[in-house]
């Protein structure tokens, strides 16, 4: 059970990533006129539209790039550790009793649970040689099967271990100074820059937490300190708190040194210090 208690964590930061609200807004746009894909029960990184196996990439297209509108998925989909589907579930307004619904039964095969929805062209690209899906939150641009090679970059989805986090996450903060990830050795300060989405690489880790920090010491501020109430102004009233709720962490691509953080929807570069 904590395992698919991470999955809903996880599955509620995805969700908010593509803004509040959209799953409503997909729901209530009419299907009018929009072919209905399936999803490769065989192959959980594969979609069929209009007769056509198409495999989803890696790659993130950005907003501008999205043309028209012309399929459909819109659903949950929970596979194995081989990718092949267990289970799936129409996605509807009420995420977390869909999530909760859509395990049960299948829990200690569940190693990951996928929202799959809309399918469009690619922005002046008519010929239907690369489409894009909107999978786990975000905009992957997917290629006919039979044109994948050996230099194809396949979607990777995240793994979800019995603890609830990622099973390839070793990224945690540093408690002492909350605006620096910290992976081994290694030591990433997170700056002000945003990084667009279309820059990002590979998929790294997660850090599902939301913390509270003096923005003065870069320090932690204890749940029961945020509790207190100072009558008269003391060292509590000098405190500049500011709440991060960290997310999804990925590569950069063409950086080695730098790596995309989550906070607050947003992306910042954070770089080895």
């Amino acid at each position: 059970m904590k395992k698919i208690v991470g999955i809903i964590l996880v599955m509620i930061i995805s969700m908010s990533f593509i803004g509040c609200g959209i799953v409503d807004k997909y729901i209530d746009y009419s299907k009018k006129g929009k072919v209905i894909c399936t999803i490769n029960n065989e192959d959980g990184t594969q979609f069929i539209y209009n007769g056509t196996k198409y495999t989803v990439l890696n790659e993130i297209i950005d907003n501008e790039n999205i043309g028209e509108w012309v399929g459909y998925i819109q659903k949950y989909v929970v596979m194995d550790s081989n990718y092949k589907v267990l289970k799936e579930k129409e996605i509807t307004s009420k995420v977390i009793k869909d999530l909760k619904e859509i395990a049960e039964g299948v829990e200690n095969e569940a190693k990951y649970i996928v929202p799959y929805n809309n399918v469009y062209t690619i922005k002046g690209n008519q010929n239907y040689n690369e489409l894009i899906v909107i999978a786990n939150g975000k905009l992957h641009k997917a290629i006919p099967s039979g044109n994948v090679t050996d230099n194809s970059l396949i979607i990777k989805f995240e793994t979800i271990d019995n603890e609830g986090s990622n099973a390839n996450d070793n990224f945690t903060i540093n408690l002492n100074n909350c605006t620096q990830i910290l992976s081994g050795e290694k030591t990433y300060q997170i700056t002000n820059k945003t990084i667009d989405s279309g820059k990002l690489g590979e998929y790294l880790g997660i850090i599902p937490k939301s913390i509270t920090f003096d923005n003065n010491t870069k320090k932690e501020i204890p749940k029961s300190e945020l509790m207190k109430v100072e009558l008269e102004p003391k060292e509590l009233s000098k405190q500049q708190r500011i709440t991060w709720n960290y997310g999804k962490i990925y590569s950069i691509k063409e950086n080695n040194n730098t790596i995309a953080v989550e906070i607050n929807n947003k992306y910042y570069l954070a770089q080895i210090s």
